[in-house]
């Protein structure tokens, strides 16, 4: 009976398994799935989102679970809505959704991608007046979102063209923007700066006045009449600082640009506001510390953004020179002339006032490339320039400063510096030294601007000519003047031209 019972059993259970068993060859065996997947759409962007599915049929109550977080699965029916959260890294990642019905489970896999962001590279854009059209490609598997509050910037995305759009600007002040974007976890911004109309304002009047001189300095008055609403800068500048060939684009390429610069570095400092930099309205101002010449006197318009207002003028300023003719000479030279030994002279002197002998001579340090560094050290490395007030020219004599004795060495304690005129007498192949009488050896002559001078050699007898200048060394104690060879023979007909820092 019992072995009835457990063969009645085994029946029953076999009952609910659909088997087709068969030993050996043309046996096979069927088991009943207790689910059956009939559609499905599991793969995401990287966006994720909630429109995923799994269709089914079952035949007993059926439940559902995600082995990942950022995958939910919810069942309703015989169908499993499928959501995923936004997939923030550039790797596709999956999930497992299983499905169990009475106690079997049947799994299936949930793909989403990783972010593909390639091209979204953005720099601060600088547009024309005119406008224009910027384009670039992005390969992305995300959308592109931008935003802008200002009605003039267009941006756009296209799969795969990213189009910005700049209108002209036709009113007056540079304008600025800015561009949102977002691509998936991508967020950034782009500052957007397009300039104005550039307009030579016909209501701003420039006027240069007198120059002063106060030693050391010149100074220039100027006066200008502009409108009491227009804000500017006011420059003064040298030709050698301009290019006056493209001075209308130079003034806001490189003046313009460089000005706000250094305004805005110095703000950081000075905690003073963009505005209290500049000049509003009609203004008389004096400039200090100026350079001789031709200069430019410049307005340059700026709005409250810091940014240029497209507004400017300019007047070309010629600076004279109103010193009285003895300070003209102050200053670096270069010295340049070939001497009868046929070397080329270049060296760079500075003359200097002297505030003992003001209108009698002048301080020349540099000359005959003097570098010994015991009189350097000494400072006697320094020859006087005698001062003409008739006509403000230099001349050239001879000279020993016996007052400034200094120690040379330990053999010559006692020494002083001289300077020598040398001459060539008729048929001499070799110069003459004159070192012992007043005759003037050179005249030096200012040119107008004076930014060059010219020495003319002096009648040495007859018709014979200074033909150049040498120092010597002369030590008291022993009696007589050593030349060292070293030292530059200057010849006399050298040139000088200023040297402007």
């Amino acid at each position: 009976m019992k072995k009835l019972f457990y063969i009645l059993l085994a029946t029953f259970t076999l009952s609910f398994i659909a088997v087709s068993c068969e030993d050996g060859e043309g046996s096979e065996v069927s088991i009943v799935q207790n689910v059956v997947i009939t559609d499905s759409q599991l793969v995401f962007q990287p966006t994720g989102g909630d429109e995923g599915y799994i269709a089914f049929d079952a035949n007993g109550s059926v439940s559902v679970s995600s082995d990942k977080a950022w995958c939910s699965a919810v069942l309703v029916g015989n169908l499993v809505n499928v959501s995923c959260e936004p997939n923030l890294s550039n790797e596709t990642r999956y999930a497992r959704i299983t499905l169990t019905c009475n106690g079997t489970s049947t799994a299936i896999t949930v793909q989403q991608y990783g972010e593909i962001i390639e091209g979204l590279s953005f720099s601060d854009i600088t547009a024309k007046v005119d406008g224009g059209v910027i384009t670039f490609d992005v390969n992305t598997n995300v959308n592109i979102e931008f935003e802008t509050e200002q009605d003039w910037i267009h941006p756009e995305y296209e799969k795969p063209t990213v189009t910005i759009t700049i209108d002209e600007n036709s009113a007056p002040g540079t304008r600025t923007g800015v561009i949102t974007y977002k691509a998936g976890s991508v967020v950034g911004s782009v500052n957007v700066t397009q300039y104005p109309p550039i307009a030579k304002d016909p209501n701003w009047n420039l006027v240069a006045g007198t120059t002063e001189f106060e030693y050391p300095d010149f100074n220039q008055l100027t006066s200008v009449t502009i409108p009491s609403t227009d804000k500017y800068l006011l420059l003064l500048l040298p030709e050698s600082k301009v290019d006056a060939e493209n001075i209308d684009d130079y003034i806001f390429n490189t003046i313009a640009v460089e000005e706000r610069n250094r305004i805005l570095a110095d703000m950081e400092e000075s905690g003073k506001e963009f505005a209290d930099y500049l000049y509003s309205g009609s203004q008389d101002v004096k400039f200090e510390n100026i350079v001789v010449g031709k200069n430019y006197l410049i307005a340059i318009g700026y709005g409250d953004n810091t940014f240029v207002s497209g507004q400017y003028q300019y007047l070309a300023v010629n600076i004279e020179d109103v010193r009285p003719a003895y300070y003209r000479w102050e200053g670096k030279w270069r010295l340049q002339g070939t001497n009868y030994e046929q070397k080329v002279i270049d060296e760079t002197i500075t003359i200097s006032i002297n505030p003992e002998a003001i209108n009698e001579n002048v301080i020349v340090k540099g000359l005959f490339n003097i570098t010994t560094a015991s009189i350097v050290d000494a400072n006697q490395d320094w020859f006087n320039f005698i001062f003409d007030e008739t006509d403000g020219s230099l001349y050239i004599r001879y000279q020993a400063r016996t007052e400034d004795v200094f120690n040379y060495s330990t053999s010559h304690p006692e020494a002083y510096m001289r300077m020598v005129g040398l001459y060539f007498k008729a048929g001499s192949s070799s110069p003459t030294t004159v070192a012992n009488d007043n005759l003037p050896f050179g005249h030096l002559v200012l040119s107008e601007d004076s930014n060059s001078a010219t020495c003319i050699p002096l009648i040495r007898t007859g018709d014979i000519t200074f033909s150049a200048i040498r120092a010597q060394f002369y030590s008291v104690t022993a009696g007589g003047a050593y030349v060292v060879s070293s030292w530059d023979i200057v010849p006399l007909n050298f040139t000088l031209t200023r040297i402007i820092d």
